[in-house]
């Protein structure tokens, strides 16, 4: 399914409003480092772009899937840092940035770190995969 009916068409798919619980669905069913290669060549690009649109869930099921299958680790940890980054603040914001996902999404150009704020459960359960990765990552 992944390779005949759904190629090309990821990134589409989990644009949609409803489409992107599927493709979350897809990554997570992930088997095999070839099937990830796959879901890593349509999506690992557009993860910024996945974030904008809201769609945290797929970004979550990527960098779970990467931990689970060792595979991209460095370079999905790396696509998002780079999402996640703004040139005016450290890198070490990142971890907040994350914690406070949906918040920081919303008023990315003049974020400050809330007080007293619910955290994001999705940044939560990225960090917690990335926090899994190899230290290289």
């Amino acid at each position: 399914m992944l390779v005949g009916t759904l190629r090309g068409s990821l990134f589409a798919i989990s644009s949609h409003y409803c489409g992107n619980y599927v493709v979350q669905a897809l990554i997570s069913s992930a088997k095999t480092s070839d099937q990830m290669n796959q879901i890593w060549e349509e999506l690992g690009p557009k993860m910024k772009e996945l974030l904008e649109l809201g769609k945290t869930g797929v970004v979550a099921s990527i960098l779970a899937a990467c931990h689970r299958l060792e595979t991209y680790c460095l370079e999905s940890s790396q696509a998002l840092a780079a999402a996640l980054s703004s040139d005016s603040e450290s890198p070490h914001s990142i971890v907040a940035h994350i914690f406070f996902l949906e918040r920081y999404l919303r008023e990315r150009s003049y974020w400050t770190w809330p007080l007293a704020e619910k955290m994001s459960v999705l940044g939560c359960l990225m960090l917690q995969s990335i926090f899994q990765y190899p230290h290289v990552c």
